[in-house]
């Protein structure tokens, strides 16, 4: 292995080190070891063991914010309940989307009636 490897490697793991420690904050492990960002990415791209660690540390992260999540709502905090309902609970009928499916069928023509029916119900036509 050549000195150029040898200290890519040493980079590469204390960058990872650096970015355990910072919650996966790129930049906080950019100035801690003085690596640049433009490195971490190259890594990404070219080298898959790298990239494989660098997606552990971010299942590590979300675990984390999961949890002080969870802790919120445990403490009976209402915005983070609603944030979870309306992210987890969709499937039972929580959220802000209205999630429409239609087969392949062009709706826009059904909205539009529907709208002109709303218009006119709203300028007394209908009665």
């Amino acid at each position: 292995m050549s000195v150029n490897e040898n200290t890519n490697r040493q980079n590469k793991k204390k960058f990872i080190e650096a970015l355990k420690a910072n919650l996966f904050v790129v930049q906080r492990a950019v100035e801690e070891t003085g690596i640049a960002r433009s490195s971490h990415y190259k890594w990404l791209k070219e080298d898959e063991d790298y990239k494989k660690e660098i997606e552990e540390i971010g299942e590590i992260q979300f675990d984390f914010v999961e949890n002080e999540l969870l802790k919120k709502i445990k403490e009976g905090d209402n915005q983070s309940i609603l944030f979870y309902l309306k992210t987890k609970g969709k499937k039972f009928g929580y959220g802000e989307n209205l999630d429409v499916t239609t087969n392949g069928k062009d709706m826009s023509v059904d909205i539009i009636k529907i709208i002109e029916v709303k218009r006119e119900d709203d300028n007394g036509i209908g009665d």
